[in-house]
């Protein structure tokens, strides 16, 4: 996955996340939290 598709995956996880939120479907925004996170630790984390 190229460095813009991650980026594009990330804005549209937060997005759907503060929306699942904002309409009070806390499950789903707390899936979408913790689908964020492993994708963000596994840019952040790999080997250069």
């Amino acid at each position: 996955m190229g460095e813009k598709d991650v980026a594009k995956k990330i804005k549209r996880l937060e997005k759907d996340m503060l929306r699942a939120a904002k309409n009070l479907e806390f499950d789903k925004a707390a899936e979408l939290r913790d689908q964020l996170k492993k994708l963000r630790e596994s840019v952040f984390l790999s080997p250069l």
